[in-house]
């Protein structure tokens, strides 16, 4: 469908394009890192609607609509219009591009981890396997030089799994930095502090359960007799009678502590036996 403009005065008229297919690839979105595929999908389809090489205003917004329709709500914030200062068509696709392509070491390091996890396997296309780790790793190199210190940070992090406080403090201290300024130097001294730290609680646990034994065994040298224990009259010890003891005067003097404590059990368990009743032979 097309129209004309109506101020030839001041501009040429020139048909007004109105694209009747709607964008059909993924919405572009920062968390998703899809800028590269969204790059091409949306530039295909600007071409294909004939919008990309128009410049005046009408065919400028419809441009700037289409932009604005296939990116996710979040990203609307970069293009949005103000009165004082209209948002072309041109001025959206630069800011996009600019906000995209600008990932950071953070991102280069993560499709570097995700090419080297990467494994073939029989339920997915060799070929479509491998052209993947490709594009991952040409994605990583068009962010930033590739080097021996940046090699060092992707190998610490991965080792850094059951720690996850520690890679949420790395991968913000790259996304932060600029590009070479926060390197493998700076993980090991955190690395450092974060043991430090580990032994320091060590040592107070350490110190703490000694402290519980001490007090436990204190507790049980302090603790008083209990009156109801019975007491000998000749040896003056408590747990037997003198009827059991086998100290000079005691009921079974010159025996052995196993005997009396044979016969203590036998007399107990002839008490608790029933009445009438035999031991089984």
């Amino acid at each position: 469908m097309t129209s004309s403009t109506n101020n030839d005065t001041q501009i040429p008229s020139i048909s007004l394009i109105r694209s009747s297919t709607p964008f059909s690839g993924e919405k572009l979105s920062k968390g998703k890192g899809n800028y590269r595929q969204w790059y091409k999908d949306m530039l295909i389809h600007l071409m294909g609607t004939c919008l990309f090489d128009y410049n005046w205003l009408a065919n400028d917004r419809q441009t700037w609509s289409i932009i604005a329709g296939s990116i996710n709500i979040s990203e609307r914030s970069y293009i949005k219009q103000a009165d004082s200062s209209p948002m072309t068509a041109k001025k959206a696709w630069d800011s996009l591009k600019l906000r995209h392509e600008n990932e950071g070491p953070i991102r280069q390091v993560n499709l570097l981890q995700k090419a080297l996890a990467a494994k073939f396997t029989k339920d997915n296309p060799l070929p479509e396997t491998a052209r993947q780790i490709c594009e991952d790793i040409k994605h990583a190199f068009t962010i930033g030089t590739l080097n021996e210190d940046l090699l060092c940070c992707i190998a610490l992090i991965n080792t850094l799994e059951d720690f996850p406080h520690l890679c949420t403090n790395v991968s913000t201290s790259l996304t932060n930095s600029k590009q070479g300024s926060y390197t493998a130097e700076n993980i090991l001294l955190l690395l450092e502090n974060e043991q430090g730290l580990r032994d320091t609680d060590l040592m107070k646990k350490n110190r703490n359960n000694h402290s519980t034994i001490e007090s436990t065994v204190l507790a049980g040298q302090t603790q008083p007799k209990s009156s109801n224990a019975p007491c000998c009259s000749g040896c003056k010890r408590t747990r037997h009678t003198n009827e059991y003891c086998i100290m000079p005067g005691g009921g079974m003097a010159g025996k052995t502590i196993a005997e009396g404590i044979g016969r203590t059990k036998k007399e107990e368990e002839i008490k608790l036996r029933p009445q009438g009743k035999s031991p089984l032979l």
